[in-house]
């Protein structure tokens, strides 16, 4: 199982240190899909109840993630639920929060909301002080991340040593 997980990581990866010829044929969209849910396999959260693995989006789903990329995938044996994210709503319902939106005081309030829950934030970044637990941006035409194992820490995520290894910018 381990050793699917990591085969699962290094494709995705693998995929965005190719060419820019062939990295353009990838939808950015797909790719960054891949990521998150590689992102979902190397990491740990708390046990919890819920029956789905919740991927929430501050914006659209389908204009965020491609549920055709995550279809009939399972994280720890649950299925991959995408939904919006609403902060109205139970912050138990999300184990993952993608925060994705040009409202970057938005994006920064959900954060800090989020902060202390079992939740892995995945923001996006180009500046190096991303808002989420991991961090998203495009170099050189590469999609590429950063973690943030403070942020994981205060969450009580812990994220697989195999991820640490293979991002671009680690900080304590």
């Amino acid at each position: 199982m381990a050793i699917r997980k990591l085969s699962l990581l290094v494709v995705a990866i693998a995929c965005c240190y190719h060419s820019s010829r062939l990295a353009a044929a990838i939808p950015e969209l797909d790719m960054r899909s891949a990521y998150l849910y590689n992102f979902a396999q190397f990491a740990d959260w708390p046990s919890n109840d819920q029956p789905t693995f919740n991927i929430c989006t501050l914006d659209k789903v389908a204009e965020s993630i491609s549920p055709e990329v995550l279809a009939n995938k399972t994280v720890n044996g649950k299925k991959i639920k995408l939904s919006r994210f609403s902060e109205s709503a139970d912050t138990a319902e999300c184990q993952m929060v993608y925060l994705n939106t040009a409202d970057i005081g938005y994006a920064a309030k959900i954060a800090r909301m989020l902060s202390t829950e079992h939740v892995l934030t995945v923001g996006e970044d180009s500046s190096g002080n991303g808002l989420g637990i991991i961090n998203l941006s495009v170099k050189n035409n590469r999609l590429v991340f950063d973690l943030d194992l403070a942020k994981a820490r205060k969450a009580n995520i812990s994220l697989s040593s195999k991820l640490i290894q293979l991002a671009q910018k680690v900080r304590e």
